[in-house]
């Protein structure tokens, strides 16, 4: 999160450059970027006529132009925020011309002081692209790369001390490790605040009862009542993925990945790898390494191999219309389950 910072930093000390890049996954803090700008040029004034909005797809190139060297009324400058800014990535539009991107070029190398103008590019950008290095000169790119989990236990600390409130470890453990990104911690923040009102403390069951989680975390409480052979469990935990309109297919799929998880992380800690070492080596977030570590000791290799087979077995027998999902899946734990 160095990156927001020191942009922050730069909008404290006065510093807004006439041209932004922003690009990156991490559209939260994009957002909370482009709102600490115009708090910092317009204050609370009502002035919507000095922000302009343009869809790089659909605009004129011209337009931006002309919208961009116009004075300002009433204020000392304006925003312009250009999004889907194509123009930055290898993405091709056959409507704009090398000339018109040559115009953007050569606004951007002599921008109106008195203009804002951000570039929203979405996740990626081509870097030796001359339109990049225009803006890296004269304006500054932003990289908005996603947050690391400590990262986003940072944010969350802090959002707690705002809203004077406290959380159980094991509750913010389970926030932050099911994260997919800030945009979704915070949407689940501000349920839970919400959801416990003038309580001070936000517990695991509040957090397992407002949150949801993404379909992962779901299987992984199956495969917890697999690996410990309780056989109702996880057929209950099946049927509520069903009733949340979790498609059969997907279930499938996601159970078998976490298997296959199971039987990589089982062959890596053999080799005498730590959780942190194999989440590193095959590019997977700690928590989910963690959780197949743990599932992992209830089985051993050839059982997870047979297991990876079944389910191999079922997906073709539901797709040919041999078997139902699940009555399939029931049947596969049935088979494997130890009474």
């Amino acid at each position: 999160m160095r990156y927001y910072k020191n942009f922050i930093k730069n909008l404290k000390n006065g510093v807004i450059y006439p041209v932004y890049l922003f690009y990156g996954e991490e559209i939260y803090l994009k957002k909370q970027a482009i709102f600490q700008i115009k708090k910092l040029l317009f204050g609370k004034n009502n002035i919507d006529f000095n922000i302009m909005i343009f869809d790089g797809e659909r605009a004129e190139i011209k337009d931006i132009i002309d919208t961009a060297n116009s004075v300002p009324f009433m204020v000392d400058k304006k925003l312009i925020i250009v999004k889907n800014a194509y123009w930055f990535s290898n993405v091709k539009n056959a409507k704009v011309q090398a000339d018109e991107v040559s115009m953007l070029i050569n606004y951007i190398d002599n921008p109106n002081p008195t203009t804002c103008l951000i570039f929203d590019a979405g996740e990626e950008v081509d870097k030796r692209k001359k339109i990049f290095k225009a803006v890296s000169k004269a304006g500054q790119t932003i990289n908005f790369e996603k947050l690391k989990s400590s990262e986003l236990g940072e944010w969350l600390d802090l959002q707690l001390r705002i809203n004077n409130k406290k959380i159980e470890p094991s509750a913010r453990d389970l926030l932050i490790n099911a994260a997919s990104g800030l945009m979704w911690l915070a949407n689940e923040l501000d349920k839970l605040i919400n959801y416990i009102g003038d309580s001070e403390i936000i517990y695991e069951d509040d957090v397992r009862e407002v949150v949801y989680f993404p379909l992962e975390y779901h299987i992984f409480d199956v495969l917890d009542a697999i690996g410990e052979r309780k056989y109702e469990k996880a057929i209950l935990g099946i049927k509520s993925l069903i009733m949340n309109k979790e498609q059969p297919q997907v279930i499938l799929a996601m159970i078998a990945r976490q298997f296959r998880l199971m039987l990589l992380v089982q062959e890596l800690m053999a080799k005498g790898f730590n959780i942190s070492e194999i989440a590193r080596e095959i590019k997977e977030k700690p928590y989910p390494v963690k959780k197949a570590a743990k599932l992992c000791k209830n089985f051993n290799q050839t059982q997870l191999i047979n297991l990876l087979k079944q389910l191999a077995e079922l997906d073709l027998d539901i797709k040919t219309g041999r078997q139902a999902f699940y009555t399939g899946i029931e049947n596969l734990f049935l088979r494997n389950a130890v009474t």
